[in-house]
């Protein structure tokens, strides 16, 4: 028999549960704390937690002790007497058996019943509150148990516990229940108390509606709800939510027909319509099966209607008087709101017409066509409020956007980048050569992304000189089909536009050929003086090639041609525009100052390079520049023009005067200058570009003249490396020759055996050479690479080589290289074998891979702990068929290491290998960052 605890250990065992089930808040730690101290304290087996639910039935809660899928007799049941559990919580009185007979002989079909074997020994405990039962507590025994009375009343008590704690959480569990109802309700006051402040605020049918279903929301959930509104026979959803089905949305925004039973009942009461146990097929909306209840709130206007509210919800059967009466407040406060929009909309018409006055007042006075488009977009928006409205100019073969109204950000950014001049329904506008309305829009077959929500859209086409130029086009989400007055506004409009933009287009080629007239008069003028100062520059550099002598040579023709004019040549040097040449009129303080430098990012001289051409400044602001030497006056005038070569600038030639603006012919002389000295810098320029590139042909002819001696070197070596296979293929063939006919089949079959390992040898040396030959003719494709896949391989690829030999890998410093990826994957194959092949003979062969970087290059290098090799013969390791062991210990063809060495030489990279010849080698390789394009 089991020991029994002492009655100091049940006490302390009680004062553990009751100190732990006021701690805790959750079932599960609930049950926890009550089985397990008992089990421990009198040695049971295992044990179950019934709990009675709301229908009277008898579930197992928790279960300790059993094997999970362990069959017991102890299962959900329901609460009537002839069960053990079901007596115990009737009556109220726990119940002890000793041993399975008491048990059995007291509920002989229980194992039968079960499909179970009843425990050994089995103490059942009730546990309820006042006059409730809540549940039992099973706890089973492997022996036979006498539950002597220290233990029963420890058990009694325990259970009275277990029944307090578990009434405390129903408690816990209902109070949170109303506080969470009582959340909800706050929820939904607040909601109202924004839609009732929103409606006073806002006229946005689409914002009222999204508000007014988060209120609904907030007191049925998973409401759904949409706005309907009247357009010809149907009921057509304008606005629905976004959790509706696809296959529901396509019905609602396709239309409903006007006889839809409730939409109709709800017309002819002309109030709210509230349906209980709602009928899809009966009320004629498909797609609505899983609704219960549905609610719809009719609109009118003179006494007709126009719109409908209406919301579905698959929760509560039928409506409640709370939901009818939040329904009611909702559809008020929606169709205030209505009526709002109603009176803004009547007052966006009269603002629409006396826009459409002032744009038809501009035709004659306004030729500023991106302001006619504005002009225009603003009229149609007031007639058309919440329509999309683009005006598209055709720019390098691409219809592009000047000037839109599109909710979208994403498709407005697309729109401004280009559409397709070929995009279908543009084409058929430049075709028909008018008015083209598209219905039922669809976005795939126009060509169109971004623009699937769209419904209708409208085109006006714009010409001059019978070629396209520019194009109106309109588009609404709300609607599939065009409305006789929506087309008649959008044609009004249009029109008006294209004849404001033919009146200014005339306007604007008359002021063109004006300007052209002038500006060639001007031209004139500017030509003669700056040929002058051209071939008087150009006369005067001759055969000049210092870029300081053509600078100097540049304001002294500029000085002599415009003597009031003052020159200074600048050059970058430590972050700052240096003055290296300049005028002799220019003070000695602000020679200092020049000379000292101007901030590179000096304003004139940032826009001079960003323009990429010469600035006249008039009025140029001194302080800018950190000029102080300099007079600040409102006088003074400057130009800018950066010597440019390639694009980029060389230098900075300014001039300055005061007193009078820059003329056309100070302008022409000036211009003529830089362009001279531009030419003759150039000029200089080729010519060092000619002498450096005879430079790099003696280069290309020193590195043949390499190449062609390691061709000879590599010639010898081949020559001389093969006639030993050969030499022994004929020696033994003779020798295997008289072994045959001295009938010596021993020696036969070895000389045939060296014959044929020599001739492998030979096949191995001429792949090799192969080898060689093909990296010299691959054509190096470097780029940015990540190392990490070609160790990946090149590991794979020695594993499969020595799969019994156990390698531990050490991979360090992996960063992207610039390389040809296919050439560098056949080097870390020869290094990763090779270190694995020579740390073969080791338990473990500990290869370690390291790349590091410096400003320079990068250095990649496998370090092994092989057998190494003699220094003295570290030259030979890279040359073909250079052996520095015997084929029979260490198999290859020589060849890995010479053909290494010519891929890193044509990444212009370097070779190397250490070690000390007892403990392993490093072999490694270079690759320059030079190497790297941007």
């Amino acid at each position: 028999m089991p020991i029994q605890p002492s009655v100091s250990v049940l006490s302390a065992t009680l004062q553990e549960v009751s100190e732990a089930l006021a701690a805790t808040s959750t079932p599960e730690a609930i049950f926890d704390i009550i089985l397990n101290p008992a089990l421990q304290a009198l040695g049971g087996l295992g044990g179950a937690i019934f709990l009675v639910d709301d229908r009277g039935t008898l579930r197992i809660a928790a279960r300790y002790g059993h094997q999970a899928e362990e069959r017991l007799v102890w299962q959900d049941g329901s609460l009537a007497s002839g069960t053990p559990v079901g007596d115990v919580v009737l009556a109220r009185a726990p119940q002890f058996f000793h041993h399975r007979d008491a048990l059995l002989n007291t509920y002989p079909d229980l194992e039968s019943r079960t499909g179970a074997r009843a425990p050994v020994a089995t103490a059942l405990l009730p546990m309820g509150v006042d006059d409730r039962a809540l549940g039992a507590i099973a706890i089973d025994f492997a022996d036979p148990h006498d539950f002597s009375p220290e233990e029963q009343r420890f058990l009694k008590i325990l259970s009275a516990q277990g029944g307090l704690a578990v009434d405390r959480l129903r408690l816990m569990t209902e109070l949170r229940a109303r506080a969470e109802e009582r959340q909800r309700q706050a929820t939904a006051l607040t909601s109202f108390i924004s839609l009732t402040a929103a409606v006073g605020a806002t006229t946005d049918v689409d914002a009222l509606i999204r508000m007014a279903e988060q209120v609904l929301g907030s007191v049925i959930p998973g409401v759904i709800s949409a706005y309907f509104e009247v357009q010809g026979e149907q009921w057509v959803a304008r606005i629905a939510t976004d959790e509706r089905p696809q296959a529901l949305h396509d019905v609602i925004t396709a239309g409903l027909p006007v006889s839809t039973p409730s939409f109709a009942r709800a017309v002819a009461q002309r109030s709210p319509l509230f349906v209980d146990h709602w009928n899809a097929a009966a009320e004629g909306v498909p797609f609505t099966e899983q609704f219960q209840i549905a609610a719809l709130a009719p609109y009118f206007r003179h006494g007709l209607p126009v719109s409908m509210f209406t919301v579905g919800a698959e929760q509560p059967e039928s409506w409640s008087a709370e939901h009818r009466e939040m329904f009611l407040a909702v559809a008020r406060s929606l169709g205030s709101a209505l009526e709002r929009a109603d009176e803004y909309r009547r007052q966006e018409r009269q603002a629409a017409l006396d826009a459409f006055v002032a744009l038809t007042e501009s035709i004659g006075t306004e030729t500023d066509q991106q302001r006619l488009a504005e002009r225009a977009k603003a009229l149609l928006l007031a007639f058309l409020p919440g329509w999309s409205v683009v005006y598209y100019t055709v720019e390098d073969g691409l219809w592009r956007a000047s000037t839109l109204e599109v909710p979208d950000a994403e498709l407005a950014v697309a729109l401004r980048a280009g559409v397709p001049m070929d995009t279908p329904a543009f084409a058929e506008a430049i075709q028909q050569a008018r008015p083209v309305f598209v219905e039922d829009w669809k976005a795939k077959d126009q060509h169109m992304e971004r623009t699937d929500k769209y419904g209708s859209a409208g085109f006006y086409p714009y010409f001059t000189d019978g070629q396209p130029c520019g194009m109106f086009v309109v588009g609404t989400q709300d609607s599939p089909v065009w409305h006789p007055g929506d087309q008649a506004v959008f044609l009004v409009v249009g029109r008006s536009l294209e004849l404001a933009l033919e009146w200014a287009t005339h306007a604007t080629l008359l002021r063109r050929q004006n300007d052209a007239l002038r500006q060639q008069t001007q031209q004139l003028e500017l030509e003669r003086a700056g040929l002058d100062a051209f071939v008087t520059f150009t006369l005067a550099v001759g055969g000049v090639t210092s870029v300081l002598e053509l600078a100097q040579q540049a304001i002294r023709t500029i000085h002599a041609t415009v003597p009031e004019v003052s020159a200074v040549y600048f050059e970058p040097e430590h972050a700052r525009w240096t003055a290296r040449v300049w005028s002799d009129d220019l003070m000695l303080d602000v020679l200092e100052q020049l000379v000292a430098g101007v901030p590179m990012d000096a304003p004139n001289f940032t826009a001079a390079i960003q323009a990429g051409a010469g600035q006249f400044v008039e009025a140029w602001d001194v302080e800018a520049h950190h000029l102080s030497a300099v007079p600040a006056a409102p006088d003074q005038h400057a130009a800018f023009f950066p010597i440019l070569v390639h694009g980029q600038p060389h230098g900075f030639l300014t001039a300055g005067k005061q007193h009078r603006r820059w003329t056309a012919r100070e302008q022409g002389v000036i211009r003529a200058v830089v362009q001279g000295m531009q030419i003759a810098l150039e000029h200089t320029l080729q010519t060092d570009q000619l002498r450096q590139q005879r430079d790099e042909l003696d280069a290309r002819a020193a590195a043949l003249t390499v190449v062609n001696q390691e061709l000879e070197a590599f010639a010898y070596s081949a020559s001389h490396d093969l006639r030993t296979p050969v030499r022994h293929v004929l020696s033994f063939a003779d020798l295997a020759k008289r072994a045959l006919q001295h009938a010596q089949s021993d020696k036969l079959e070895h000389h045939l055996s060296v014959i044929q390992d020599s001739a492998e040898r030979m096949t191995d040396m001429i792949d090799g050479m192969l080898v060689l030959s093909q990296i010299g003719r691959e054509r190096l494709m470097p780029r940015l690479i990540s190392l990490e896949p070609l160790i990946v391989q090149a590991q794979r690829a020695a594993h499969a080589a020595f799969p019994t030999l156990k390698v531990e890998w050490r991979v360090s410093g992996l960063q992207p290289v610039w390389a040809d990826p296919k050439l560098l994957q056949q080097v870390l194959l020869s290094l990763l074998g090779n270190a694995v092949k020579f740390s073969s003979g080791q338990d473990v062969a500990v290869i370690a891979l390291q790349v590091e970087g410096t400003e320079h290059e990068w250095v990649i290098s496998v370090r092994d702990n092989g057998v190494g090799f003699d220094t003295r013969y570290t030259d030979k390791l890279f040359q073909v068929f250079q052996r520095l062991h015997l084929q029979s210990e260490f198999p290859g063809s020589g060849v890995g290491l010479a053909a290494m060495r010519k891929i890193v030489t044509k990444h212009a990279g370097r070779v190397f290998a250490e070690s000390d010849g007892t403990t392993g080698a490093v072999f490694g390789f270079t690759l320059p960052r030079a190497l790297q394009r941007p």
